[in-house]
């Protein structure tokens, strides 16, 4: 998957902070949103990627932030707002 520019995004955030490349490896620019105290960005997926959604297999997050990790929410669809027209509405699952 790689991070994609999208209407509204509004930064493109860089390294955090001490973010060390000899050790971490390159750490690309993200575009994100704020948007209700959330900062939404964009993934898009390759055919492999897609083909092995289709085929069952999981998507996984990773949010490098040390010992714990802040609430998060996925969607899938033309909206990058929670709730938006063809995002599901519905975080219990």
């Amino acid at each position: 998957m790689k991070p994609v520019r999208f209407e509204g995004h509004d930064v493109v955030l860089g390294a955090p902070k001490g973010w060390d490349v000899e050790k971490e490896g390159e750490c690309g620019g993200l575009p994100i949103m704020r948007e209700g105290g959330a900062c939404i960005s964009c993934w898009k997926l390759d055919d492999k990627e897609r083909a092995a959604i289709a085929a069952g297999a999981h998507v996984y997050l990773a949010v490098i932030s040390g010992e714990t990790q802040p609430a998060v929410w996925l969607s899938v669809g033309r909206s990058a707002v929670r709730g938006g027209d063809d995002a599901e509405k519905t975080f219990k699952d």
